[in-house]
């Protein structure tokens, strides 16, 4: 059984464990949206590497605040990506970041995708409150380092 069957069943259930409005599946692209009180999810299957991509779009700092949130994505990004595979992104054009997590799916099992998500969105609420509310130079973004399967 390939990723995409494995992961298709196991968003049938943790979606509900998530309390997610929606779930989208889009079978050609082997991606998920899932939709939550505050965030939109995106779970991308790369099957030939065993990956399953996690990603959302967290604020967009504030103008006076960029250099030094971009600066801070980017250190964040290095110490995060080797640690527990979670990087920060800039969306093109409009100056959003995006967290972005990479997690193998070699024995993926709804306890592991569940837990997965769950401190996805933990890290992202964490990010999101930080880029929002901390005024300039003193942002800090760590403390510590298709069709639809579940209608709203």
């Amino acid at each position: 059984m390939g990723n995409f069957k494995i992961i298709h069943d196991l968003m049938v259930e943790v979606g509900p464990l998530l309390e997610a409005l929606e779930i989208s599946e889009y079978a050609e692209a082997k991606t998920w949206t899932v939709l939550l009180e505050d965030f939109l999810i995106i779970l991308e299957s790369d099957e030939d590497n065993n990956i399953l991509h996690i990603s959302t779009i967290l604020g967009s700092p504030a103008p006076e605040a960029r250099r030094d949130t971009y600066l801070n994505a980017l250190r964040y990004s290095g110490e995060q990506q080797v640690e527990n595979n979670y990087r920060v992104g800039l969306v093109e054009k409009d100056g959003d970041l995006a967290l972005i997590k990479t997690e193998y799916t070699n024995n993926l099992d709804r306890n592991k995708l569940y837990t997965t998500l769950k401190d996805f969105l933990s890290e992202a609420g964490k990010l999101n409150l930080m880029i929002e509310t901390t005024p300039g130079p003193q942002i800090s973004l760590t403390e510590n380092a298709g069709e639809i399967i579940l209608p709203a």
